[in-house]
């Protein structure tokens, strides 16, 4: 079982990377992203912790060694396994890019010469709307200045051709997603260059997994109903049945929020244990301050962190210690920790707007009309779901961890079910996951809390008949859990998202100078998840651009740029040859892109998805310049 030291050496290690994602978070929101700071910061714990870490050590048990080879070991295969997924087209590639833009720019907003190109299509427009809404503004100092805020981010709009950003009302991009990971993959891009992806998300996966293993044995170990060597069992079964997770796995791949949300809500809860435990007889103030961290981090990561925040902020109310405890030091620690982050949540509001206002829109979406009916057609949504959750493996750990959760729930053993309280409105997403229905992607809803929590409680099942001696009973589950993982974790492990397609791209941005403007097909490189464009101008300096509109061509102001291609694949050649452009390309040269693709399911197929090496042949063409009236 794992020691003293094991778990003082996890909360040094936890409180390290939380600060350091705090401190890129607030330079983030401060528009003062520079390498130099996180440096300064780095050095500033190193110098401080760094010797009390390595004695502490030292000092760590055998057992928390040898899970750390099992565990580093496999994180190791799973990032070898691994690409940076930098393409556009869904939300990896654009949260990807914004990390890039963000280091490179040290702020958030950033404009680029085709960006600029672009936005004077609909400026015109945008402006005078705009205009139009500051004209009505009050005199009063304070409501003239909301006024004229809230009028930019109303009539800014949608970047169509720059996937996951919006256009400010002056001209520059912005992204559309929520900034603390974002702020977390830039820190790491920042030293270590695109490979830093992997690496970032490595760091968040190892949280995870510890925060898991203590969680597990907090809790085992506080009810007396297991032995030492009964618990260090029943965690390296845990660790077992997470690593051959298929979704585990898959999402460790793909720059996702889900990977940071998975690792700050799983801290948070063994914290909020750690101090139940303790009754607050003793203030634990590494275990506090892990809990605010994590907790508040998690706020700014994913729109679910709110609720998460809120209910462990009632599950440490409910107790009497603690509300004692938060009366007698409200004015001198909690009155400013809150007034602090309301401050820092008006301000993130502010600069992260637009993710805010995307999340309005697709809410009110979601839930206008009969769409939150439990029709018939739901019913047979939620069927297909479970028919795709048996082919993942995660069907078996569901109802599992289901049945130990009503069994405590009659036991009335309310402690344990801490856990299940804490992440309990992400079930919702069984009902409504709110996502594309297509397989694996469909389930990122489900990874960062649902499957722990029904592993989570399918170790409790597993370690209570072990304790009763009903071993065969035990390692059935074990090896039918592990089955059903390996069926899809095996042959999905080895694919590495948009394999060779990085090089590819490179090899074309060279037939092209910084001066040239190349307008690029969504499916130009075989796959519109995958679109080239933006990793062309981002990394490869290139006026690249996602096009699809060719009535667009002739309201751009060309002047700046020398010549103008188009990069389309053969089987959408003639859809340009046959627009508004048609006569004026001409043949610049052939191009081939092969890669490695994933062939989504929707929701009603029970296949699992193949790999498969796609060629595609296409064209560029030469585009004749059509000079717009100034």
């Amino acid at each position: 079982m794992l020691n003293k030291n094991d778990f003082k050496i996890f909360n040094y290690f936890s409180i390290f990377w939380l600060i350091i994602g705090w401190v890129a978070f607030i330079l983030t929101l401060a528009g003062f992203f520079y390498w130099w700071i996180i440096a300064i910061a780095t050095s500033f714990l190193l110098f401080f912790k760094g010797k009390s870490f390595l004695k502490i050590a030292l000092k760590t048990s055998k057992f928390f060694i040898s899970l750390n080879l099992f565990i580093i070991s496999s994180i190791i295969i799973f990032g070898y396994f691994s690409n940076p997924t930098i393409f556009s087209g869904r939300d990896q590639g654009s949260i990807s890019q914004a990390s890039i833009r963000l280091a490179k720019f040290h702020q958030l907003k950033f404009s680029t010469l085709v960006s600029k190109t672009f936005f004077e299509i609909n400026s015109s427009e945008l402006k005078n709307k705009t205009n139009k809404c500051l004209q009505n503004n009050q005199n009063n100092f304070i409501v003239k200045k909301i006024n004229n805020y809230f009028c930019r981010i109303i009539y800014s709009g949608k970047a169509l051709n720059f996937s996951g950003f919006h256009y400010t009302a002056d001209g520059n991009l912005i992204t559309q997603f929520p900034l603390a990971y974002i702020s977390w993959l830039a820190t790491f891009y920042t030293f270590f260059g695109i490979s830093g992806f992997i690496l970032a998300n490595a760091i968040l996966f190892y949280i995870f997994i510890f925060s898991f293993i203590f969680i597990f044995q907090k809790i085992a170990s506080s009810n007396n109903n297991h032995s030492n060597k009964n618990i260090s069992l029943m965690q390296l079964i845990a660790v077992t049945l997470i690593l051959s997770s298929f979704s585990f796995m898959w999402f460790f791949k793909f720059t996702l929020t889900e990977n940071m949300a998975l690792a700050l809500l799983w801290l948070a809860i063994l914290q909020t244990i750690v101090l139940l435990n303790s009754n607050f007889k003793k203030i634990k103030k590494t275990s506090l301050l892990i809990l605010i961290l994590s907790a508040t981090l998690l706020i700014f990561t994913r729109i679910e962190g709110f609720v998460f925040f809120a209910i462990i902020s009632a599950v440490l109310f409910k107790n009497k210690s603690f509300r004692n405890l938060f009366h007698k030091n409200f004015h001198k620690l909690y009155l400013p920790m809150l007034v602090g982050l309301l401050l820092i949540f008006i301000w993130n509001i502010k600069v992260d707007i637009y993710f805010y206002k995307t999340l309005a829109k697709a809410f009110g979406k979601d839930f206008s009309g009969d769409l939150i009916a439990l029709n018939d057609k739901n019913i047979f949504s939620i069927f297909s779901l479970l028919k795709i959750f048996a082919l993942y493996g995660i069907l078996f750990p569901l109802f599992l961890g289901f049945f130990k959760i009503i069994s405590f729930l009659r036991e009335k053993d309310f402690k344990i079910l801490i856990p299940f309280l804490i992440v309990s409105p992400a079930f919702i997403y069984l009902l409504n996951p709110q996502i594309t229905p297509d397989h694996p992607w469909m389930l990122r809803r489900f990874v960062f809390a649902i499957l722990p929590a029904s592993i989570l409680y399918t170790t409790f099942l597993i370690g209570d008949l072990i304790q009763k001696k009903n071993i065969k009973l035990a390692f059935f589950i074990i090896f039918s859990i592990l089955f059903f993982n390996f069926h899809s974790f095996i042959p999905l492990l080895p694919f590495r998202p948009a394999e060779n397609l990085l090089q590819e791209t490179e090899n074309i941005s060279h037939q092209f100078s910084a001066k040239d403007l190349i307008l690029i097909d969504r499916m130009a490189s075989g796959n519109n998840w995958e679109m080239i464009a933006d990793p062309m101008n981002f990394l490869f300096e290139k006026n690249a651009v996602y096009f699809f509109n060719p009535n667009d061509l002739e309201k751009l102001n060309l002047k700046k740029y020398a010549r103008i291609y188009l990069i389309v694949p053969n089987e959408r050649v003639n859809y340009y040859k046959n627009s508004s452009i048609g006569n004026r390309l001409s043949f610049f040269k052939n191009y081939f892109i092969r890669t490695i693709i994933l062939d989504n399911q929707q929701l009603n197929s029970t296949i699992l998805p193949q790999q498969k090496i796609t060629i595609t042949d296409g064209t560029i063409f030469r585009i004749k310049k059509y000079e717009i009236n100034n």
